[in-house]
């Protein structure tokens, strides 16, 4: 019989694989070849941990019988787990993609540098805070749909639950399109199954690209002829505030490139230049 339980397996660890890779990469970068680690590592790092835990809830879900019809779960123990992980395991995805935004903010912060203006730091800084209010309605609705919220799956306790069209509807504000099955609670394994899947894939997705950028200076470390030092990062203090907030990526002879260079481009290279000339004036120094 088909069922979205082989599907959530290969979704859940396929992408949860790259994850682990692309932020431990992440972190070896930051921490060995430029030692420049930040805020947004460690939003990153604790969005890639919680995506994780959010595939192993899923998993476990799966082996009670998340994917399938609840008729066709015929232990009533595997019924109630079931149930039990298809609801909590939404959470840990929610939080591990606000933490995964959030580090891309601080990111976006980082790289503008001294070009940011005080409106470009508002705007960034309000979808900050709007994405968290959003994402915390949003589990507060997934966690008190009923009350208690144990007597979604288990129904010898005593609790109400509000109308299921109601909780997907004010839902829906916080997440459109993903919740549009939420109010199939009477077969919430099967109906919940898509849901699971799509906000599996999009947590992990959100951590895969925003670690991407990150990853620039490990792998100019990695290509270079006899290893070494990282170009300008050499000497750089683990500390980004000291260069300003910029992450600073100089691309190798950006100054021969006919590409016109945007603004925070050029302030990026003359922090790049001004620190490299730092460093080798300090090292001529006896």
């Amino acid at each position: 019989m088909m069922d979205y339980v082989t599907t959530l397996y290969a979704v859940s660890w396929s992408l949860g694989s790259l994850v682990i890779i692309v932020c431990t990469a992440r972190i070896c970068g930051r921490a060995f070849v430029t030692h420049q680690t930040g805020w947004d590592d460690f939003f990153m790092i604790f969005g890639a941990l919680s995506a994780i835990v959010c595939s192993a809830l899923v998993t476990v879900g799966a082996s009670h019988g998340l994917g399938k019809h609840e008729h066709d779960i015929e232990d009533p123990h595997n019924h109630s787990e079931a149930i039990k992980y298809t609801i909590i395991a939404p959470v840990m995805s929610i939080i591990s993609s606000s933490s995964s935004k959030v580090s891309i903010f601080i990111f976006l912060i980082r790289l503008m540098g001294v070009t940011a203006k005080r409106w470009h730091l508002y705007f960034l800084w309000g979808l900050c805070v709007l994405m968290g209010l959003l994402n915390l309605y949003a589990i507060v609705l997934i966690l008190r749909f009923c009350s208690p919220t144990a007597y979604q799956w288990d129904k010898s306790l005593d609790g109400t639950c509000i109308d299921p069209k109601i909780h997907a509807a004010a839902a829906t504000i916080a997440k459109v399109g993903i919740f549009k099955d939420l109010d199939k609670h009477q077969d919430i394994t099967w109906f919940w199954a898509p849901i699971t899947l799509l906000y599996t894939a999009e947590m992990d997705v959100i951590i895969i690209v925003g670690t991407i950028p990150a990853l620039w200076p490990l792998l100019k470390f990695v290509r270079r002829p006899g290893g070494g030092s990282y170009g300008p990062y050499k000497n750089a203090s683990s500390n980004p505030e000291q260069i300003e907030g910029s992450e600073a990526y100089q691309l190798e002879n950006s100054k021969n490139s006919k590409v016109k260079q945007g603004p925070i481009t050029r302030a990026l290279q003359e922090l790049d230049e001004l620190r490299t000339m730092q460093t080798v004036v300090g090292n001529a120094q006896p």
